[in-house]
């Protein structure tokens, strides 16, 4: 079964909608009984089953809690299964199942550059959404970010510290090869609303990516179509 992670800490606006939309679009899409979702969560009292809360390894700052899908101890729930993180602001409007087809770690190019190969990872690797089999979580990227990113610099630095920059040059010190990015496995299933949407047109994409602002909630108005797969 493959385990669906996202994260909802601190004051994500409208945090609880966003899961449970999540959550309702891989059911409609995937099925039921394909995935099982977990949140990562200090505010474990707002979700009930399917939906299965799961306390912080550590205290750190917004969005690096998802290197938690890294885990590989026995006290992760996931430990044994494949992993998919899922950042909250995206909309689910069509099949998910190319997802699952995925063999292999699998990142986001992050949105809005323009991509040569003339430096390894071009310095970065998005983390919008990542797919890790079950037999390859990676386990080296958790204990060097257990090791080297301190729960309280997380905090200090918030915005100034960026993830993404952090796990490409992680990556990019540890791997032979580059990993795969879903923008070249599978080009014609997700999108970004800022970079490769119209306003008020409804894309062809199964997967329509936010990244910032505006999110999706914000974003009903000038676009009414959101609201068909996104209700608060």
């Amino acid at each position: 079964m493959l385990s669906v992670i996202t994260a909802c800490v601190g004051d994500f606006p409208m945090g609880r909608d966003y899961v449970w939309n999540l959550h309702k679009g891989l059911v409609k899409s995937l099925g039921e009984e394909k995935f099982k979702m977990y949140v990562i969560t200090d505010k474990p009292w707002h979700y009930n089953y399917p939906i299965h809360p799961v306390t912080p390894f550590r205290d750190v700052w917004g969005w690096w809690n998802k290197y938690e899908i890294f885990r590989t101890d026995h006290a992760c729930p996931w430990t044994d299964q494949a992993v998919l993180w899922m950042d909250l602001d995206m909309v689910i409007r069509g099949n998910m199942g190319w997802v699952t087809e995925q063999m292999e770690p699998t990142f986001t190019k992050p949105w809005g550059r323009v991509y040569g190969y003339e430096t390894p990872f071009n310095d970065t690797i998005g983390t919008t959404m990542i797919y890790l089999p079950a037999w390859d979580k990676m386990e080296w990227v958790w204990k060097s970010y257990v090791e080297f990113v301190s729960a309280g610099e997380t905090w200090e630095r918030k915005r100034d510290m960026n993830d993404q920059f952090w796990l490409g040059d992680c990556i990019q010190h540890s791997c032979i090869s580059e990993p795969a990015y879903w923008q070249d496995e599978f080009p014609d299933y997700m999108c970004s609303y800022k970079r490769g949407c119209v306003p008020g047109v409804e894309p062809a994409s199964s997967l329509v990516v936010f990244h910032g602002q505006p999110r999706p909630h914000e974003a009903i108005n000038e676009s009414p179509w959101i609201a068909k797969y996104w209700k608060p």
